[in-house]
Parts: C-alpha cells; sequence; structure tokens
C-alpha cells in the first residue's frame, strides 16, 4: 500500500491505495455506526466505526461492505474492500480514504497509523 494523498485544509484524511484494490481492516475494536452505500456526501460507499472515548474512524470510497451498523469488530477484521465510489479524482483511482475523528474533530491519521 502508498498514501496517495496526505492530511492537509481541505482533505482531512489520508488516501490509501494498494494496486487493483484490496481488503479494508478496522483500526481498532469497536462498533460500526455508519454502514451505508451511495454518494453519501462524496465519500461513496462508507463505514464508520466507533471505538469508544470519543474516538470514530471513517473509512470511504469502498467497493464492497462486509460490515452493517450494530456490528461489532476486532482491530484487523476485514470490514470492506477498497474501490472508487463517491468523488475520486485522478490519481488517487481505487483506495481507501481513511479519517480518525476525535470528539467530532478530524485529526490527522498519520498519528494513530503504525
Amino acid at each position: 500500500c502508498l498514501y496517495t494523498q496526505y492530511y492537509h485544509p481541505g482533505h482531512y484524511a489520508v488516501d490509501i491505495q494498494q494496486r487493483g484494490g484490496g481488503p479494508i481492516y478496522g483500526a481498532e475494536g469497536g462498533t460500526v455506526i455508519r454502514a451505508d452505500l451511495g454518494w453519501n456526501g462524496g465519500y461513496g460507499n462508507v463505514i464508520e466505526v466507533d471505538h469508544g472515548n470519543g474516538l470514530v474512524t471513517l473509512y470511504a470510497h469502498n467497493k464492497e461492505l462486509y460490515v452493517k451498523v450494530g456490528d461489532a469488530v476486532n482491530r484487523g477484521q476485514e470490514i470492506a474492500f477498497m474501490g472508487n465510489t463517491g468523488r475520486v479524482y485522478g490519481k488517487t483511482g481505487i483506495h481507501v480514504h481513511f479519517e480518525v475523528q476525535v470528539n467530532g474533530i478530524k485529526k490527522n491519521p498519520i498519528l494513530y497509523l503504525k
């Protein structure tokens, strides 16, 4: 995988790409609070996971979703397959748009990734 876009004003996430797509894994254990198909404001097929203590992760532009609202997920569990649904431009192509929110405020996901 490689980063095709980093966190910056107007793009409060990182875009991570794998040639041809690949599985998306939950960043941490939690409960699925959103699993929607469609446009979704440009996110395309999107999943949000509530990890407790105000921490929520979002995974957008998915081709397929493997979880539904209310599901408990574990860290490293496959939750979706990378796609290009929603508003996707140029070189980002097939990728996951990964956001981290703490108490509703979008944070730089790089600070939370190893």
